[in-house]
């Protein structure tokens, strides 16, 4: 593209993003009605709350599943009230569609405005905005899987002297994404297939 045009595509996908993220910090007002969220992600550090003590939920089949995301939530309800949660949950979002327009944007060099339209199409998806409204471990798992995946072709495609400290951040992005919830394994699986001569 030329410079004009590549400029504007920037500023149009920047304004729309800008515009996708102020109607979604709408819902974060809103009070929580997301079924998981009730029961799970608030339910079990609700939980703790009111019985003072990190232990046995009875009540609850999902309790064993708890990731570190979720602690942070405890303290969240602790210091504020779900709205504090819903703001961490969907700062993590934010911060997903960040790394895909860095990340997109330093994978392809030759092109500017490459990471902008990769941010634009996720940051305007309708499971993306969908799943950044309710506080859950949507986002931080996709923003860790992002993470990791991004450090992983870099790491590939690196010279020898920064090829091991990329891989060393692909491995603690996939340790968080897992740590976030058990799926965010998938992002460490599919890291674990990217070669050299992937890239």
């Amino acid at each position: 593209l030329a410079p004009a045009r590549r400029s504007f595509v920037i500023w149009a996908c920047g304004l729309t993003l800008l515009a996708s993220l102020l109607l979604n910090a709408l819902t974060i007002l809103c009070p929580e009605g997301y079924y998981d969220t009730l029961v799970y992600h608030l339910g079990v550090p609700r939980a703790y709350l009111l019985s003072g003590r990190l232990g046995e939920v009875p009540f609850n089949a999902h309790q064993h599943t708890m990731g570190y995301w979720h602690m942070m939530y405890v303290w969240g309800l602790l210091l504020w009230d779900e709205v504090f949660c819903k703001v961490l949950h969907a700062g993590a979002g934010v911060l997903l569609v960040a790394a895909v327009v860095t990340g997109a944007g330093s994978l392809a060099p030759s092109s500017r405005g490459a990471g902008w339209v990769a941010g634009l199409l996720l940051g305007t998806a309708p499971v993306v905005c969908l799943s950044g409204w309710p506080a859950a471990a949507e986002m931080p798992t996709a923003l860790f899987g992002a993470l990791c995946g991004i450090a992983a072709i870099r790491s590939a495609a690196a010279s020898e002297d920064s090829r091991a400290a990329w891989a060393r951040l692909a491995g603690i992005a996939g340790g968080l994404a897992l740590g976030t919830k058990l799926t965010g394994g998938l992002a460490v699986a599919r890291t674990s297939v990217v070669r050299d001569d992937d890239v």
